[in-house]
């Protein structure tokens, strides 16, 4: 089976597993309650998570009982997603490589992660594993930068985000141009809040994979930068970072 990581994904995420879990915001319960009642998702409903990192959003579909299988590529995620979400099984694979017969899932979910994968390969991989008909979901997590302080943040973290893939760039959605073996794009977002403490903002940051793969001083003085931001933000250590939740949805069409 032959993985596809970008390199800082390998590199980053593989050092920050334990940053993830505690920085990252979990997902909106709107979300999933739209999956449920839009989507029709349920217990029978065989789901696939696929780059599913250390099992945050793994965790909230097991909560409803869902029937999900997961599966990632980094090793350092998987040890983390094992001790997180240890009633639900991972699998070693990639997007576009992943250990499963044809027609084995009825939805597959990509949570914080399809601008990491080579998008048309991945969707041809997600035809051949979805049942006809079957969903492909896509969820991200955007930080608010119609907030100041935000926009600072962001500001501290530009010059080290080189070339990396963001869902913010908007290139992930050249996949699901014409011609397309899944049915159009259709979104939904949601407001939703991450509240804690200036350590939260800082495991926030340390988490982002090209940050993650930084060494040294260089690395220390961007996380004590952000630190001081938040500090600011915050100065009675009650920190509410805002996020935007964009959910997309479409179905395999029956062109191959």
């Amino acid at each position: 089976m032959t993985q596809h990581i970008h390199p800082t994904a390998q590199t980053g995420f593989d050092r920050a597993a334990q940053a993830y879990t505690k920085g990252r915001p979990d997902y909106p319960s709107q979300a999933l309650d739209f999956l449920a009642s839009d989507l029709g998702f349920g217990p029978s409903t065989r789901l696939l998570d696929v780059g599913a990192g250390t099992g945050k959003f793994t965790h909230l579909l097991a909560q409803r009982r869902w029937n999900v299988t997961a599966v990632e590529p980094v090793a350092g995620m998987r040890a983390e997603f094992q001790k997180q979400v240890p009633d639900v099984k991972i699998f070693e694979g990639s997007a576009e490589s992943l250990p499963f017969q044809d027609g084995a899932f009825d939805a597959i979910v990509v949570a914080q992660a399809f601008h990491w994968f080579r998008g048309r390969e991945a969707l041809r991989e997600f035809h051949r594993v979805l049942a006809p008909g079957g969903r492909l979901v896509l969820i991200w997590n955007a930080r608010d930068e119609s907030v100041p302080w935000v926009q600072t943040l962001t500001a501290l973290l530009a010059p080290f985000e080189g070339e990396t893939p963001r869902y913010t760039s908007g290139r992930w959605r050249e996949a699901f141009a014409q011609p397309s073996i899944f049915t159009p794009l259709h979104s939904k977002s949601f407001r939703h809040d991450q509240q804690g403490n200036v350590d939260i903002l800082v495991d926030r940051v340390a988490s982002i994979s090209f940050v993650a793969a930084l060494d040294g001083p260089e690395k220390t003085e961007l996380l004590s930068n952000v630190r001081a931001l938040g500090e600011s933000v915050a100065p009675d250590s009650t920190l509410t970072i805002p996020y935007r939740t964009d959910l997309y949805w479409c179905s395999k069409s029956a062109q191959a």
